[in-house]
């Protein structure tokens, strides 16, 4: 074996190595352990931030489609649902409307 090999010098180093070792892994464990649950609710918190703002953003969209900007290129009966459970009222589209001839055009002046 090694160890038997080894000067009283080198024992006390390897031993001293060891026990170092083994402290530092008790130590770092220690505040592993420590900082779990505040790890924990942090995460919590950020999402729960997170989820907040993203509702808010849904909202603020919402509340544009509704009554700032007309949505266009509506070519299709599931876009138009989508649309509809936004709340959004103006749309165009070929899906709605086909496009007018130009004597039609001229006609509604």
């Amino acid at each position: 074996m090694i160890n038997e090999e080894l000067t009283l010098v080198e024992t006390q180093f390897v031993d001293a190595l060891s026990d170092a070792s083994r402290m530092t892994y008790r130590v770092l464990r220690a505040i592993m352990f420590d900082a779990t649950p505040g790890l924990i609710l942090f995460g919590i918190v950020l999402t729960l931030r997170v989820l907040r703002h993203r509702r808010l953003t849904e909202d603020r969209v919402n509340y544009i489609c509704q009554y700032y900007s007309p949505t266009m290129n509506v070519h299709t009966a599931d876009r138009l649902a989508f649309l509809r459970a936004q709340r959004c009222n103006v749309a165009q589209g070929f899906f709605l409307y086909r496009p007018l001839a130009e004597n039609e055009v001229a006609g509604r002046g």
